[in-house]
């Protein structure tokens, strides 16, 4: 962070727009912007240097996703994976259908003699599928296909992560339109050897249609290489899976009773340990709450001014943030339908089908008032806002 502070001080100085107290309509603002974790560090350059960043706007920034904080759970990610799924159909049957698919392969990797063969030609799998490694790896390929879909299900074509279409969670679920719930007589029934039961193969189908949205919306690729777990598609993930060894380490956790995810509590041991032998890092689990507060953001951000805190009402990362009243100063949007970072996205048809219009018309509302304070302008003319 003291990079930016370093660099912000440095161009002003070498193009001569310093502050001037004695002068102050003459001053140079400046207005820090991010996304994700690039809102994070929005807000916290905010909170930690006001005299350099006259204002923050900190969109799908979880800045209370960690170890202690009282707002969010370790399940909250997960959870609304599931509620956007969940809301496709009236009956839940796009969630519940990936749910059971998830729980079959609990029993898939059983016997993956059996079963492998069957799962490389229901997934078209670039390689074989020969043990339980294999299956476990193509069971976490999906579940983080479904989940970036819901992290970016943005009313239009996107390609943030992968190409996908507009509103990718609603294309994806169509996948489930025929697959009703099962019957007693179905959830009964066992698979028998070395084929899966036709129910089994139903719902397998139907989240391979479904996971196609994410990894191969276009058609073009001839096969799925689920050996790539992470399924970050164009974004590279190596870098924040370094920062997340260290000092911003996410306690997430998977398999809530309702949730369409498998049982997978966080595991700090495996977790720490994992860091130390990829990186050589210990993650120190209470640095962000430690150092910027966030344990019960109402009470901890309250002190602060002029940052915007928004959270798109479909993106898993909204519990992990600030998404209720904290103060006048403090404003806090959920977008409407609104999907990851929406609002600092280019302006494109489709928005009207959200809030995002109106929240980015707060913003710039705002940010005319923060640059107006700055400048020691009059604030009855200071531009008025609706929280």
């Amino acid at each position: 962070m003291m990079d930016y502070v370093n660099l912000i001080k440095k161009v002003k100085a070498d193009y001569n727009i310093e502050d001037d107290p004695s002068n102050p309509e003459n001053n140079t603002p400046v207005i820090v912007f991010g996304g994700s974790y690039g809102g994070m560090l929005a807000a916290w350059l905010r909170m930690k240097h006001p005299s350099v960043f006259q204002g923050a706007i900190a969109a799908s920034a979880p800045t209370c996703y960690f170890e202690g904080a009282t707002t969010v759970t370790e399940n909250s990610f997960s959870d609304q994976v599931t509620a956007d799924f969940a809301r496709t159909f009236e009956d839940k049957r796009c969630s519940l259908g990936i749910q059971e698919g998830n729980r079959y392969f609990v029993d898939f990797a059983a016997d993956p003699t059996t079963f492998g063969p069957e799962l490389k030609e229901t997934f078209k799998t670039c390689d074989d599928i020969t043990t339980k490694e294999n299956i476990t790896d193509l069971y976490t390929y999906l579940a983080n296909g479904f989940a970036y879909m819901a992290m970016t299900d943005y009313p239009y074509n996107s390609s943030f992560l992968e190409p996908m279409p507009a509103w990718p969670v609603n294309a994806s679920c169509q996948a489930f339109k025929d697959v009703a719930p099962p019957t007693a007589a179905e959830k009964a029934e066992k698979a028998t050897v070395g084929a899966m039961t036709d129910r089994q193969a139903l719902v397998m189908k139907a989240m391979f249609t479904a996971s196609q949205v994410y990894f191969n919306s276009s058609g073009q690729i001839t096969c799925n290489d689920y050996k790539q777990t992470d399924a970050t598609g164009n974004l590279d993930g190596d870098g924040w899976n370094v920062l997340a060894c260290n000092q911003v380490p996410m306690p997430i956790a998977f398999g809530s009773p309702d949730s369409m995810f498998n049982d997978e509590p966080f595991d700090k041991a495996a977790y720490t340990k994992d860091c130390q032998d990829k990186y050589g890092l210990t993650p120190d689990y209470g640095y962000v709450l430690r150092t910027y507060g966030g344990q019960n953001f109402k009470a901890d951000y309250k002190q602060y001014t002029n940052i915007v805190f928004s959270n798109g009402e479909l993106d898993p990362w909204m519990p992990g943030g600030a998404y209720s009243y904290i103060n006048i100063d403090v404003p806090t949007y959920i977008i409407k339908n609104g999907a990851h970072h929406l609002d600092l996205r280019e302006p494109a048809k489709g928005d009207e089908d959200t809030g995002v219009e109106y929240v980015r018309q707060q913003e710039m509302d705002l940010i005319e008032g923060w640059v107006r304070d700055f400048k020691g302008l009059d604030s009855s003319s200071k531009t008025s806002f609706t929280q």
